[in-house]
């Protein structure tokens, strides 16, 4: 990405207060789009017209297309063919979004699948990334969790790192990182399992749950490939993603309004959301 489209990204990032992870996504939506397009060309000034052009041609997916313009509509405010172009990649992108929900209905792999998934996990690091995703229905972000023994640190940190938080026999899991934190604030559950807080138990303070092989943590970025990676190992029907196996929890809770309300806590959003954008 040239200079100047970076200059105007990072103005309209410094006027919102955005999580650090949100700027990441942003920046890596303008880049990709970038390396698709001419890198010399100015996104604040380029011929609206000529613009529009290529840009219905590069080779993305409706939702990056989508977020890219919902960035590109701030920096060029009033700009009809921008507005159009947004309209149009919104509606396409919710088209997809209601097409993976209908495949998820259809699917032959449902949440009991995935639970007894669960339990022949032999990985310790699958077994409590599947704990995570099955138990709470989180969000990739979510999933980058630091390990500490140490109240004063889960004390100092809840506000803005999701922890796992040994006190004494009680292990707890709390998220002040994530994306709906401005909404609903620091949340925090206990995590009863055994099997997780065996293998909790095992880690040093500082450690991170997941980590690489290289033994960094793994950041939210990567997160999405790592979990369809994991899932690919036991079902090769379908690409996994947080969003996915949420879906498929929704749908397999779809009449159980005391679990659907549990899930909504817990991930969290509103009920209503839940509503339009994951079930079936």
């Amino acid at each position: 990405m040239n200079m100047q489209n970076q200059a105007d990204l990072m103005t309209y990032m410094n006027s919102r207060r955005l999580k650090d992870n949100t700027r990441q996504t942003y920046l890596n939506t303008f880049n990709k789009v970038a390396e698709q397009m001419e890198h010399e060309i100015i996104f604040k000034t380029i011929n609206i017209i000529q613009f529009r052009d290529i840009f219905n041609k590069i080779d993305l997916s409706n939702a990056i297309k989508y977020k890219f313009l919902s960035v590109l509509n701030v920096i060029r405010p009033n700009e009809v063919v921008i507005s159009r172009l947004l309209t149009d990649y919104k509606y396409k992108e919710k088209v997809q979004s209601d097409q993976r929900t209908e495949q998820v209905a259809s699917l032959e792999i449902n949440f009991n699948d995935l639970q007894n998934d669960l339990q022949k996990e032999k990985n310790p690091t699958y077994y409590t990334l599947k704990y995570l995703l099955l138990t709470f229905g989180v969000r990739n972000q979510d999933l980058v969790v630091k390990i500490t023994y140490d109240k004063n640190y889960f004390d100092k940190n809840r506000d803005t790192e999701n922890l796992l938080f040994y006190d004494k026999n009680r292990l707890i899991y709390s998220r002040g990182n994530y994306k709906t934190k401005s909404i609903f604030g620091v949340i925090a559950f206990d995590i009863e399992d055994s099997r997780f807080k065996d293998i909790v138990n095992t880690k040093d303070e500082g450690d991170y749950l997941l980590v690489k092989t290289t033994k960094k943590p793994y950041e939210a970025k990567d997160i999405s490939v790592l979990i369809n990676r994991i899932y690919g190992k036991s079902f090769k029907e379908i690409k996994f993603s947080e969003s996915i196996i949420y879906k498929m929890i929704i749908n397999h809770y779809r009449n159980d309004n005391k679990m659907l309300s549990q899930y909504a806590n817990s991930r969290p959003h509103s009920q209503q959301t839940q509503l339009t954008t994951y079930t079936p």
